[in-house]
């Protein structure tokens, strides 16, 4: 008895219940049933539908949602959901030869199938509760679906990537996303290749967060400080960002600092700069105290950093994670100068004027020895000579040191057995060491190349010649001249033939090696500090030197300089030679002709005395007056000839000047 009592008193309880549940439901549909709907067409559940492209073959979901008009909630009670019509704006939608369409049979979902590419689009609605949706116009086309790019999803604020936020309570921010080429690292900005966004955040009491209609916004706004960290990212096309950490400091902002901001580079501010070719420089900013002047040194004040320059292919532009640094490098010289600055917490600073020149514009490749260009070069035998490469810029002509490059220093000969060549790698190659190894006269081509550039060319000879620079280049060529049939020995630069009586001493020791009676030209026109003169001790009758070439800017021919060089034969007095000293070219039997230069002042006692083989005296017409000293030209045959114009003999003066003046002059 009592357990059927007990029975029927909990079944009384569950109608009760029953009852009351039916009761609120009824009473639930008939307040939603009067108010004013709104019905959204949804396309992959989660974009608003409104234009949607199908490739040939592939399929397409659709949904709705049903809002409130008046409070814009979504509706989410589906014992709602009475009546619902897919269709045409004209008609119930059903297959056709372009679509298939399929749904379930509550038909919460449908899909359309791409079946033949369309001539004119499918416009696609659905009606709930007799209220119609936005219309999609759907197409098909005849063309496979390009591969999706492979791409990766940046969580931005601002336009920038953020990793990192601090709130204060009642203030916002306003997050969205870039989708960058996983592979070029360019941002995409076709965005129809979105087809699903998910924003994921923690629902929180102490964060809002409210996304706009396209999915593409969230605004976080602060409501009550946090105790732990909030993580927030998207997931576009199933790729995840970057995560932000979200807090709330429930504290009162600061007042903002007046801040002045100076674009620097180097530390130092920077308003123009010119950039060569594959060269970078990095910029960044200081912030400084607008009142005091000071630099401000925290950082923490920093809430937005903007940087501002004009995207060219002449300029790469690269940005570190912290914004702190942007690296600029030139790509191609500019025509017209970029400009960049930044802005810090709202604030501009100085403009800096960029301009990108090629360093190789309007430059010359010239190879050159010593400090001049050569287009003809002889190397003498068995010496080396070093050639080197230099830059010059067309419009200055300006010498310049030529920069490393990726290729480097291409120099450009024939090895051959007449010349050996080397270039100095250990170096920077802008060095070619020739040696000549045989004399020869026909012409070998060498050139360089840098960076593209090739110089003119340089013809290169032999010479039948030695060079001798110091003593130990004079020991090797005594030593090979008895052996050889080489008659011209070069001296060069100021070891040899810069004290008295070392010309006498080479052509002695010249002499006494070769003792088969050759006879040499001796060039000394590359010689520096030259002294000729000799120490009347140390004279010794020389037979070997026939031919003497002497170098321009030679002032003084000393005392006794070629005093018995018997053999010599021909020399020229070079145009700058003011004094012919006592006995400098004394007893020069086999001397056939002589001309004394405009610039010669002062003729010494016997300078040309007993030249017992002079047949010709040449004066060269001159300005200024010409002492000639007693017996200068003493022991002169009275055939010798003597030119000069009537100018020139009213100026000859000194004791020494009948012997001129008393000669027959020859036309």
């Amino acid at each position: 008895m009592n357990h059927k009592f007990t029975t029927i008193a909990w079944g009384l309880v569950f109608i009760i219940i029953l009852f009351c549940g039916c009761s609120n439901m009824v009473e639930t549909l008939r307040a939603l049933s009067d108010a004013e709907l709104s019905v959204v067409l949804l396309c992959d559940g989660n974009t608003n539908a409104t234009n949607i492209e199908i490739p040939l073959g592939e399929a397409q979901s659709f949904s709705f949602i049903v809002k409130d008009k008046n409070t814009g909630e979504i509706i989410d009670n589906v014992y709602f959901l009475k009546d619902i019509q897919w269709g045409y704006p004209k008609k119930p939608l059903e297959n056709s030869d372009t679509i298939e369409v399929s749904f379930p049979e509550n038909k919460h979902t449908m899909t359309v199938r791409g079946v033949k590419a369309t001539e004119a689009p499918n416009e696609i609605y659905v009606t709930v509760n007799g209220v119609k949706s936005n219309v999609c116009t759907v197409t098909v086309q005849d063309k496979p679906r390009e591969p999706e790019k492979e791409i990766k999803v940046i969580l931005t604020s601002n336009d920038q990537q953020v990793d990192n936020l601090e709130l204060q309570v009642d203030n916002e921010r306003k997050f969205s996303f870039k989708i960058q080429d996983a592979q070029t690292g360019e941002i995409v900005s076709d965005l129809t290749i979105i087809k699903d966004i998910q924003w994921s955040y923690s629902e929180s009491d102490h964060i809002s967060y409210t996304l706009d209609s396209n999915r593409i916004i969230l605004t976080v706004r602060g409501v009550k400080a946090t105790e732990a960290p909030n993580e927030i990212y998207v997931t576009v096309n199933g790729v995840k960002s970057n995560v932000c950490t979200v807090t709330v400091q429930d504290k009162p902002r600061e007042p903002e600092k007046e801040i002045k901001v100076i674009l620097t580079s180097n530390d130092q501010q920077v308003d123009n700069l010119e950039l060569q070719v594959d060269n970078e420089r990095k910029f960044s900013f200081k912030i400084q105290d607008a009142q005091t002047g000071e630099i401000v040194s925290d950082l923490t004040i920093i809430k937005d950093i903007q940087w501002s320059y004009s995207e060219s292919d002449h300029i790469s532009y690269t940005l570190d994670s912290n914004r702190i640094i942007l690296t600029v490098k030139g790509v191609k010289a500019t025509e017209t100068p970029n400009e960049i600055y930044v802005t810090v917490n709202g604030v501009k600073s100085n403009v800096c004027t960029v301009t990108v020149q090629d360093f190789w514009e309007n430059k010359e490749v010239v190879i050159t020895y010593g400090k001049s260009s050569v287009e003809k070069f002889e190397l003498p035998l068995q010496k080396e000579r070093h050639l080197s490469v230099l830059l010059r810029d067309k419009n200055t002509k300006e010498f310049i040191t030529p920069p490393p490059t990726k290729d480097g220093i291409q120099w450009t000969y024939h090895q051959n057995d007449d010349i050996k060549y080397a270039t100095d790698l250990a170096a920077y190659g802008d060095v070619l060491t020739l040696e000549g190894e045989r004399a020869v006269s026909q012409p070998q081509e060498i050139f360089v190349t840098i960076n593209g550039i090739r110089s003119e060319s340089c013809m290169v000879t032999v010479g039948k010649y030695y060079s001798v620079e110091n003593s130990v280049d004079l020991k090797e060529v005594i030593n090979k001249v008895g052996t050889s049939d080489v008659t011209e020995i070069h001296i060069e630069g100021s070891d040899l033939i810069s004290s008295a009586s070392s010309l006498i001493k080479f052509a002695q020791e010249l002499s006494e090696k070769d003792a088969s009676g050759k006879k040499y030209t001796l060039d000394l026109t590359a010689a520096t500090d030259v002294d000729l003169s000799s120490r009347y001790d140390d004279i010794r009758p020389d037979l070997s030197i026939e031919h003497v070439l002497l170098p321009e800017g030679l002032t003084t021919i000393g005392e006794n300089a070629f005093w018995g060089f018997w053999a010599l034969a021909k020399i020229t007095i070079p145009s700058q030679v003011t004094t012919i000293g006592k006995s400098a070219f004394g007893s020069c039997f086999a001397l056939k002709e002589i001309v004394i230069p405009a610039s010669v002042e002062f003729i010494d006692e016997h300078a040309f005395s007993y030249c017992t083989g002079l047949e010709k005296i040449r004066f060269e017409p001159r300005d200024k007056k010409l002492e000639i000293a007693a017996g200068a030209f003493a022991g002169l045959a009275s055939t010798v000839g003597v030119i000069l114009d009537k100018e020139t003999a009213g100026l000859i003066t000194g004791a020494g000047a009948n012997n001129i003046l008393g000669r027959v002059p020859q036309p």
